[in-house]
């Protein structure tokens, strides 16, 4: 999933003799080596074997390594865990605790879990994005929508068609208990690279590229979360091709207002209520910005760092500027929620911002998660 530019040798430098050789032997590279520990010359050793293969080899090397990298955290190697865990896997856990650091854990998962690791992965990478635009539509069970997929592919080719694009279009997809997660691979229109071939620099290398869009579907509220390039127009037609082509619905998109921004004008009784079981040690609002109702001025209030919690600081703050938020509309608001760590690790926090009508920098991960259902209990999120 990882775009950005990547170079192998953070990575290589922390994986075991025995990790590597492994990796070499699974994808055919003949890499042996008498070398006892992780490091530099381990890493130039290997380098140096994967330069006299063919490129196809060293390419696999180059995917393969920025996905185990980029999962190779914490985190990552917790999730991959879970979700092994939750296909019915089993897996050798003395050899995986004595691994050394997360790199190499991933690269051992890897080894053993083959395609299962590449669609956790995916599903990793997905959990991580920001910037979905969310649309309430009808709640459907999983077995009546997937079974239209097909439908859903020809909807999005003849979006894409008037753009020359999506001539080849594959919609494949993940469910995850009441979430289901579809990707829609697109291809694009011609361009041309400039790359070596066997050596030789080519300018004009003609290809076509895929790019994505990405759907989430919750079965049980009926809402849909939408992420893609483009403007609100792409985003409103990808909307309305799921309603009509998945879901067998009339597609009414009208950009509904998705947060409650008139609660928070209400400050001096607004409260962030929660239970022992929500694990919750603190709720600041920390942002907001305003645009004055008569004169459209724009106002951005920030607390910074503060050791006051609920609306406290932000009370004293528009006290101090003398701002009454009845004369203003609030376009975005921010809140700061700090979880019980259990005593285990680093303290969990999310930093939500929302922005109006409906668009929020929340991933979805399983705290993400958490945080839109705490949203929900706040009559903050009205979806």
């Amino acid at each position: 999933m990882a775009e950005s530019s990547f170079t192998p040798h953070s990575f290589l430098i922390k994986l075991s003799p025995d990790l590597l050789t492994q990796y070499a032997k699974k994808q055919n590279i003949p890499f042996e080596t008498k070398i006892e520990e992780a490091g530099e010359e381990l890493m130039e050793e290997f380098l140096k074997t994967l330069e006299k293969e063919p490129e196809e080899k060293q390419d696999m090397f180059w995917l393969d390594s920025i996905d185990i990298d980029e999962i190779g955290t914490g985190n990552g190697c917790d999730y991959l865990l879970s979700r092994i865990l939750e296909h019915g896997y089993d897996f050798d856990k003395k050899a995986y605790q004595e691994l050394k650091n997360a790199k190499e854990r991933a690269l051992y998962l890897y080894l053993n879990f083959g395609e299962l690791f590449t669609e956790i992965c995916d599903e990793y990478g997905i959990e991580n994005m920001q910037g979905w635009r969310g649309e309430k539509t009808v709640s459907k069970p999983y077995e009546d929508i997937v079974v239209n997929i097909f439908d859903l592919e020809q909807g999005l080719k003849t979006i894409f068609k008037k753009e020359f694009k999506g001539n080849n279009l594959k919609v494949k997809h993940i469910r995850k208990k009441e979430r289901v997660i579809f990707i829609g691979f697109v291809e694009d229109s011609l361009t041309n690279d400039t790359a070596f071939k066997k050596g030789t620099l080519k300018n004009r290398m003609p290809r076509k590229p895929v790019f994505h869009v990405y759907y989430i579907y919750n079965t049980e509220q009926g809402i849909l979360d939408v992420k893609a390039k483009g403007g609100k127009r792409k985003i409103k037609q990808l909307k309305e091709a799921f309603i009509e082509c998945l879901l067998k619905e009339e597609a009414n998109v009208i950009d509904d207002v998705r947060y409650n921004f008139e609660t928070i004008k209400d400050i001096e009784d607004l409260k962030f209520p929660v239970e022992r079981t929500d694990l919750i040690q603190s709720v600041t609002l920390k942002g907001l910005r305003l645009i004055h109702n008569s004169t459209k001025t724009r106002v951005a209030i920030d607390v910074g760092n503060t050791s006051a919690t609920g609306t406290e600081a932000m009370i004293e703050s528009l006290k101090r500027m003398e701002i009454d938020l009845m004369d203003y509309r609030v376009t975005q608001f921010k809140l700061e929620i700090i979880f019980d760590n259990l005593g285990k690790g680093r303290t969990p926090k999310v930093s939500v911002t929302l922005s109006y009508p409906n668009i929020c920098n929340l991933k979805d991960r399983e705290i993400d998660i958490e945080v839109r259902r705490l949203l929900k209990k706040w009559n903050l999120d009205l979806f």
